[in-house]
């Protein structure tokens, strides 16, 4: 009969597991970081146009040329020209990127992230 005093630590199936597990999550994290980080670029780019002069007085075009060339520089790939919404409420223009990101995890198995990021421009 095995005493408790005599059974300490965990045995290799166990450090096995508790590996797996850590490589895991470090497998999820760099795949996921570049995201998190190309939708900061995003919303930084988003928020910095409501101190850009004459935004109100830009056309749809104008602003999506802008948001474009400003998420050129900043080397994000993930959002097109289709992703960007332009739309008129009373006295504000909402601007508004809404973009899918699909990362493959591990063999068939897939990540989908979903952002969204909206703002809102007086136009007077």
């Amino acid at each position: 009969m095995i005493l408790p005093n005599q059974q300490r630590g965990m045995t290799g199936i166990g450090w096995l597991f508790v590996i797996a597990f850590i490589v895991l999550i470090m497998m999820m994290a760099i795949k996921l970081i570049p995201v998190y980080i190309e939708q900061f670029n995003v919303s930084s780019v988003l928020s910095s146009l409501k101190s850009e002069p004459g935004i109100a007085t830009m056309s749809g075009g104008e602003v999506t040329g802008t948001i474009m060339k400003r998420l050129d520089i900043n080397m994000v790939k993930g959002v097109a020209r289709d992703n960007i919404y332009i739309s008129q409420e009373g006295n504000n223009r909402i601007i508004e990127i809404e973009y899918q990101i699909q990362r493959k995890l591990l063999g068939n198995v897939d990540v989908l992230i979903h952002f969204n990021n909206r703002i809102e421009v007086a136009t007077q």
